[in-house]
């Protein structure tokens, strides 16, 4: 008889304990980003970056000078400026224009401009999950 219920109560015990890990955090990221150095050691990975998040400023030399291929970018900490995917209608980009986020996202590295048949460009943007207003 005591054998039983140590036996419910051992699995009753492994239940919970995989039960809350699974109603644990939603973040899928652990990483912090805030540098294009933390980017490039991250790509395709999860991750939080934060910077300043602004109307997209396009380059002014070479093929594609002065075509606003995005919409958005997050200033980073050391002055390099990464793309933003805008997709998402679920996020009002427009609403943290200037301000200082804190973006959960996929740091994506691949074909960002064209398709792989065709012309392309290999860089890295940010795929936001969500966006916040970093206080």
């Amino acid at each position: 008889m005591k054998s039983e219920i140590k036996i419910h109560l051992l699995f009753l015990a492994i239940c919970l304990l995989v039960l809350s890990g699974c109603a644990g955090s939603v973040n899928k990221a652990e990483i912090n980003c805030s540098t294009w150095d933390c980017l490039e050691k991250n790509k395709n990975k999860d991750a939080f970056v934060t910077g300043t998040f602004q109307k997209y400023t396009p380059w002014t030399q070479g093929k594609g000078a002065d075509y606003p291929f995005w919409n958005w970018e997050i200033l980073l900490s050391d002055g390099n400026a990464v793309p933003v995917n805008d997709e998402d209608s679920s996020i009002d980009f427009s609403s943290f224009d200037g301000k200082k986020v804190n973006v959960e996202c996929k740091i994506f590295f691949g074909i960002i401009i064209g398709c792989e048949e065709g012309q392309n460009a290999t860089g890295f943007r940010i795929d936001p999950y969500t966006i916040s207003e970093n206080n």
